[in-house]
């Protein structure tokens, strides 16, 4: 049987009911995507600020808050009320299957705005900012 244009009906019916599952299995196909290629550049995440071990070293007691900011940068977080506190965090990412890195410095000033003790990232054992874990928790004072 022809069709009004000389050709075949069966094949044109072939050809569009073949074309419309390409078309079909090609649009459900595309939701199952692979969420990591393996070839797809994907760039290490970095956040925060940058500590160095040496910068770090350099910190002694007695530093005003200016000195420290000229030595390490600005702070992460300086929170409005504990302004006493600075807090260095620094996130790596290598976004590579690697595990992240990261790195915090939490500094502590006196009520003069001196730089008392530091916990943290890269601290020397030997240094005398180093704070102990018994010396960050509040003590309290007995009363009689």
């Amino acid at each position: 049987m022809r069709s009004v244009w000389g050709k075949d009906t069966m094949s044109m019916r072939t050809a569009f009911i073949v074309t419309t599952i390409v078309y079909i299995t090609s649009l459900l196909l595309s939701g199952c995507s692979v969420s990591q290629l393996p070839f797809v550049y994907r760039p290490a995440l970095e956040q925060g600020t940058v500590l160095s071990a040496d910068k770090i070293k350099q910190l002694r007691p007695g530093m005003t808050p200016q000195q420290v900011q000229f030595l390490l940068g600005t702070p992460t977080i300086q929170d409005p009320f504990h302004t006493n506190r600075w807090d260095y965090v620094y996130l790596r990412d290598p976004r590579n299957g690697a595990p992240p890195v990261q790195r915090q410095l939490t500094l502590f000033f006196d009520d003069s705005n001196h730089l008392q003790a530091a916990q943290g990232y890269a601290l020397p054992p030997t240094s005398p900012l180093l704070r102990r874990e018994s010396e960050s928790k509040p003590r309290l004072s007995a009363r009689r």
